[in-house]
């Protein structure tokens, strides 16, 4: 389920916090008001005010009260008919057309192909035979015709015709039949051994078990992939909302460079702070090509995931970007032990482990079989037709025959090594289901933790950028009335511009923990309904069996 180290690697790069602005800052700017630019150009007064309130509008959303939900827009297509890529768009996709998924359900065909090829030990079968003794004193011709079927209660049962004519030696009359040949029906019974399973029905039994076994191996997988489109999605948008303010910054410092060429040229500042500023926009330029290739590297990534009707890896433009992260976060409003319990059960790798130990069940309970002495009775009638070919008539009487065949095994080896082996296979398995159920829990708590000091770190932050924010407005102040320098100015923005990237950066860990959560519960969404009620349809019945100890 979740990766408790790091998503991924590329999670690690955009862990903002550390690293500098340029490489790896990000900001939410859905909020920006269009007239923003227009106001930059005034005055060097009116960009520093601008920039300000560009970064203040990523930070001006207060957490929701608990137990609100996060709302993700459904709708693909804007007003003006172009595409817009939202999260349950990459999750359907995901769904209908990831690889690793469609290779996992075609197990469900690979299943249900040996569960047919189980039940061909119950075909009826067609035997015939012709013996034909030509030459010799004794010369005759024998033809026979027969079904057989094996039962499903362990049985034979089988009917036919023969036909014997010709001279038959003295000890070999019964080989003769009457001109009309013989009818043959009959019906073997086991008593002991194979009475309650025999191979037949416990490869179907174990076949059909396997059946129900792959919906859970398919289940995890769609778990696991979502997780990771998610993961991709959102990294995908925060690396687009990154580019963003490196952008803006760069567009600060390209605004106040057109006001401070005024500024000198009319001998109100020194040239040498227009020179500082070019070096910052060039600073920024060289930061805006990195944020570029992060954001086109995170666009190919998401082609993973996202897919065209056809299957194919779509490329997401930059105008299908939905406007950013989700504006209302929420904390889970429920206890620990609850979402325990739901784990548990929707958890698939449990339920494949039990799937697992019913097949070792049934392993177990064929290897007891064979330590049971074979005992089958018989029950065969046979009538001859048409013209006698003795003057005894002894072939034209009804005939029912009733037989008992028993053998017993004395060492049993093979039996009991069966036995031994498919116990120990059986404790294995509980072990590992007593694992996996304690990883379980300790993955809803790890998950519940992580998601919420995800949603406490967001509020913290907004709180710090906001912090940045009034600082630099207050040194803008100073710079205006000729108490600072552009060099604190700038240390000023980027500062406010780094907390935002640094909120940027916690909204995605928190949607990153908030998609390991609902991993961690079993749940992919609405696709879970699907697969339960296809896995309830193929429910199968296995007779219980008695202990055979």
């Amino acid at each position: 389920m979740a990766n408790y180290s790091s998503p991924a690697e590329e999670v690690v790069e955009n862990k903002l916090g550390d690293l500098p602005l340029g490489e790896n800052s990000i900001e939410d700017v859905e909020n920006l008001e269009p007239a923003t630019s227009n106001a930059l150009q005034a005055s060097t007064q009116s960009s520093d005010q601008s920039s300000s309130i560009k970064l203040l509008s990523a930070i001006e959303e207060l957490p929701p009260i608990p137990g609100q939900e996060t709302e993700v827009g459904n709708d693909s297509l804007l007003s003006d008919g172009s595409m817009q890529v939202d999260l349950e768009m990459v999750i359907q996709a995901v769904y209908l057309h990831f690889p690793l998924i469609r290779a996992a359900q075609a197990s469900r065909g690979i299943a249900a192909g040996d569960t047919q090829s189980a039940r061909g030990a119950f075909d009826h079968k067609l035997a015939s035979g012709s013996e034909n003794q030509a030459l010799g004193f004794y010369e005759n011709y024998r033809q026979e015709l027969y079904v057989k079927r094996d039962t499903y209660w362990g049985g034979e049962v089988f009917g036919g015709y023969r036909i014997g004519r010709g001279n038959f030696e003295p000890w070999y009359l019964e080989r003769q039949t009457n001109a009309g040949g013989e009818f043959k029906s009959g019906v073997v019974v086991p008593l002991a051994q194979n009475r309650w399973i025999d191979a037949n029905r416990a490869e179907l039994w174990r076949a059909q078990l396997e059946r129900r076994r792959v919906e859970p191996a398919i289940q995890a997988e769609i778990i696991a992939s979502i997780l990771d489109a998610k993961v991709a999605y959102w990294m995908w948008i925060a690396a687009a909302e990154n580019r963003t303010v490196v952008d803006n910054l760069l567009d600060f410092a390209l605004e106040r460079n057109s006001a401070l060429k005024r500024q000198v040229e009319t001998g109100d500042r020194a040239e040498i702070e227009l020179v500082d500023n070019q070096r910052l926009i060039v600073s920024r330029e060289s930061k805006l090509i990195e944020a570029n290739r992060k954001l086109q590297q995170s666009s190919i990534k998401l082609a993973l995931y996202l897919r065209s009707a056809d299957g194919a890896p779509l490329i997401p433009d930059e105008d299908w970007m939905p406007g950013g992260f989700p504006d209302t976060i929420s904390l889970i409003d429920h206890s620990v032990d609850e979402d325990i319990v739901v784990a548990q059960q929707n958890r698939p790798e449990t339920r494949e482990l039990d799937l697992q130990r019913r097949q070792l069940n049934v392993d177990l309970q064929q290897a007891e079989n064979l330590c049971l002495p074979e005992v089958n009775g018989a029950l065969i009638a046979s009538q001859d037709v048409g013209q006698a070919t003795s003057f005894k008539k002894d072939k034209s009487e009804f005939e029912l025959t009733a037989a008992m065949f028993v053998d017993v095994p004395l060492e049993r080896n093979k039996a009991l090594g069966k036995i031994r082996a498919t116990r120990s296979k059986i404790a294995q398995v509980t072990a590992k289901r007593q694992y996996t159920a304690d990883k379980i829990s300790t993955e809803v708590r790890y998950t519940r933790t992580a998601l919420r000091a995800a949603y406490e770190r967001v509020g913290k932050i907004k709180e710090s950028a906001d912090l940045a924010v009034r600082m630099e407005l207050a040194e803008q102040k100073a710079f205006e009335l000729g108490a600072s320098t552009l060099l604190n100015v700038n240390l000023r923005e980027q500062q406010a511009a780094d907390a935002a990237a640094e909120l940027v950066a916690a909204r995605f860990d928190y949607f990153v923990a908030l998609a390991e959560y609902q991993a961690s519960l079993g749940f992919s969404d609405s696709l879970v309904s699907e697969n339960k009620d296809q896995e309830a349809a193929e429910e199968i019945e296995i007779p219980a069996l008695p202990n055979m100890n």
